[in-house]
């Protein structure tokens, strides 16, 4: 029941004592895929949930009925099945052991993307967010529910293509819409016809927004990504950015307009095989054709960089053999030769005048407004050939650098929990952003992993953008490791791992445990404060074995890896085995 009402679990439609809702033809008594929330289930005292919409390697989106404002609204849950599992008992969510740092970052994320859409409720193209809230060791965001179908359901109704002409407003709409959900530092990755949605009012909304993880492959979520519309540099470890966007639109355009949907962009590297829009339609303006495949080209710094740079594009009068060819200029008369001669002669008789006979000190009689008229008329002349001027641009515009292109700004990658060595000796990274690592202690994340950044995930930065960002020392208590059939070497180097500061000690014993550790000091499962704590000591048999000690090579390695930890210790350290080896001589 839906409030006090029976409702369809698929539509939300009243279906009184039906079986069959007959809106919608759903059955009664239909169940959501194992693993996933099912109808009927209470979120916040208020959602009632219905049917599964759709799922990817972020979570998963509900129908629901709103019961305070009876209405119709999606529920997004935050649910990486690659991380968690769903309680048999109940909704609760249980993250799979060792992912609770990726878990809980990726989550972080998802709720700063509902906060970026609460952003943009004044965006008529978007679809609303309504709320966020957590609830089952996870969070959910509510979404306003559109009454109508995907545009890609939208194109099989009607003939598989849509015209230039009547669609051109709703296209344009969108590139506007993009433009400003850009200037509020969100990238969407996912603009297909799967996610953009048409009205029963015939508008188009922007859904599908996702956390950048989720939209880029060989990442630790189940990538989504849409065939023929996924940019090139999603199917790699290249930035993503404004220009990412322009190539989904321009693909979904595409399709739109010839009925065909582009190769992907992987098989398009091989063989690109990509045809020109008018030629596929001849009904496409050829300004809108050149714009397409400008927005479309594989490499990212010769791509149309902004939705503003593809909506001038598109306005731009195409180039004919008319235009593009140069008129045939008049033969010059003779007598204008003559007549230039004498001008010319003229100015420099008058310049030598001026030279030989100066006007004293008096400042130029030019008047000032003279030179405001003149700034003025070279201003109106530039505007009346501004137009002019766009269509003798030269191709190589569009084949400047990103970075020379000031409209083109990157999306700030998700670096938490990811390696810090690798980020920022990384090219793809370290040529775009300047670090500024802080070393601390952590007891969640691995030493050397990025545990904090300063500029949050898919914000649009420039280039070489100062970024600071916290990197694990590692714990701080770590716990003695079990040295049982270890030699020295080997149980030394766990006790660097830990950044365990140690020193050897030689003890008597058989030859068949000839390097062999016999005791530890703390005893094993004890924990040791590495920031305070005085040396761990480690006990083996004499014999021939070769038995590191920690001298300067465990105190540059623990320095290399927390420039501020204990220099005193390592000391200490050095000074202790000293003394050690001068009491057995």
């Amino acid at each position: 029941m839906m409030g006090e009402i029976k409702r369809c679990i698929s539509c939300m439609a009243e279906i009184g004592d039906a079986s069959v809702c007959p809106k919608c033809g759903c059955k009664e008594g239909t169940w959501n895929p194992e693993g996933y929330l099912q109808p009927e289930t209470v979120l916040n005292n208020r959602y009632v949930l219905g049917r599964l919409l759709h799922a990817n390697g972020e979570g998963a989106t509900y129908i629901a009925f709103d019961k305070a404002i009876e209405a119709a609204v999606e529920i997004r849950e935050y649910f990486p099945t690659a991380l968690v599992l769903r309680e048999e008992s109940g909704p609760f969510v249980r993250v799979l052991p060792g992912k609770e740092p990726q878990y809980k970052a990726y989550m972080s994320d998802f709720s700063e993307l509902s906060r970026q859409l609460f952003k943009m409720r004044t965006l008529g193209h978007i679809v609303q967010a309504y709320e966020i809230f957590e609830q089952n060791n996870t969070v959910y965001t509510v979404y306003e529910h559109i009454d109508g179908i995907t545009l890609q359901d939208f194109l099989y109704e009607n003939a598989g293509e849509l015209s230039w002409k009547d669609s051109a407003s709703q296209f344009l709409a969108l590139i506007r819409t993009m433009e400003n959900v850009h200037r509020l530092d969100l990238i969407h990755r996912g603009l297909s016809p799967e996610t953009i949605l048409v009205s029963r009012k015939g508008e188009l909304k922007i859904s599908g927004f996702c956390i950048s993880t989720v939209r880029a492959d060989n990442t630790p979520l189940d990538a989504e990504l849409f065939s023929g519309y996924a940019a090139p540099e999603q199917y790699t470890n290249n930035w993503h950015g404004t220009w990412t966007d322009v190539y989904a639109l321009a693909a979904v355009f595409y399709r739109a307009l010839t009925g065909t949907m582009p190769p992907e962009a992987r098989s398009r590297a091989v063989n690109d095989n990509l045809v020109m829009p008018h030629q596929l339609n001849q009904e496409i303006p050829q300004n809108v054709s050149l714009a397409l495949m400008g927005a479309m080209r594989l490499s990212p710094q010769n791509r149309t960089q902004t939705m503003s740079d593809f909506l001038t594009e598109i306005g731009r009068a195409p180039v004919t053999a008319e235009t593009a060819a140069p008129s045939p200029q008049k033969r010059f008369p003779r007598w204008g030769y003559i007549f230039v001669a004498m001008a010319i002669t003229l100015i420099l008789l008058l310049g030598i005048s001026f030279f030989l006979f100066p006007l004293g000190t008096e400042e130029s009689s030019e008047p000032e407004s003279s030179i405001e008229q003149s700034a003025d008329i070279e201003s109106s002349q530039l505007e009346e050939s501004g137009e002019e001027s766009q269509t003798e641009t030269s191709d190589t515009e569009s084949s400047l650098d990103m970075s020379e292109n000031l409209g083109a700004r990157y999306a700030m990658p998700q670096l938490v929990g990811r390696s810090f060595q690798g980020v920022s000796t990384n090219p793809s990274y370290k040529d775009w952003m300047i670090f500024e690592p802080e070393y601390v202690y952590d007891e969640e994340y691995e030493q050397g992993q990025i545990i904090e950044q300063d500029i949050p995930v898919d914000t649009l930065i420039t280039m070489e953008t100062p970024v600071k960002v916290k990197v694990s020392k590692g714990s701080r208590f770590p716990i003695i490791p079990d040295y049982t059939g270890l030699t020295g070497e080997e149980f030394t180097q766990k006790l660097t791992e830990l950044n365990i500061v140690y020193t050897v000690i030689e003890k008597e014993g058989p030859m068949s445990q000839d390097g062999m550790v016999v005791s530890v000091s703390p005893e094993v499962g004890m924990t040791v404060d590495i920031a305070t704590e005085h040396l761990v000591t480690v006990e083996v048999i004499k014999g021939s074995a070769s038995i590191p000690e920690p001298t300067e090579e465990v105190s540059s390695q623990e320095i290399e890896s927390a420039p501020e930890s204990m220099p005193e210790e390592s000391s200490v350290a050095s000074e202790d085995t000293e003394s050690m080896e001068s009491v057995e001589e």
